[in-house]
């Protein structure tokens, strides 16, 4: 059972990623407050599951939005601008969901319904926004075509 499960994983993810795939690129609009998580922590996302932060992740915030992101990827996607504000230096694809899905992300899985925005960061790391939020959170980056990653 393990197996089929581990095998399903990977088709899922293989056609997530494959909605992305030459999808316009954003990039993250202003700062974001972020500390290291010295205790694992439970978080509700948008929908109401239940999301995971491990010790050494960061806890992001920017307005009444509360999120984690593991240690590597913020260290990759996130510069330090002053004391405890960080800005974005990388940019993500993105596409609106025609229909329910679930989707797996780092923190754990989330459900994705139609009109909302599936994101994917340079990582090929993948996870939903409600459209508002996704408008309030990111904009279109000045060049043309989708992002491109080795």
């Amino acid at each position: 059972m393990a197996d089929i499960r581990h095998s399903s994983r990977r088709v899922f993810l293989a056609q997530t990623r494959g909605l992305l795939e030459g999808a316009p690129a954003f990039v993250k609009r202003g700062t974001v407050r972020a500390q290291r998580l010295e205790a694992p922590m439970t978080w509700r996302a948008g929908t109401g599951e239940k999301l995971h932060g491990e010790v050494g992740d960061w806890l992001i915030e920017s307005g009444d939005r509360r999120w984690t992101v593991a240690a590597e990827i913020f260290e990759k996607r996130y510069r330090e601008c002053s004391p405890g504000e960080f800005e974005s230096r990388q940019a993500v694809v993105a596409c609106e969901v025609t229909k329910t899905m679930e989707v797996e992300t780092l923190e754990g899985w989330v459900t994705a319904s139609p009109g909302d925005r599936l994101v994917m960061g340079p990582d090929r790391d993948v996870w939903p926004m409600s459209a508002a939020q996704f408008c309030d959170t990111y904009r279109r980056a000045a060049e043309s075509g989708g992002a491109r990653w080795s």
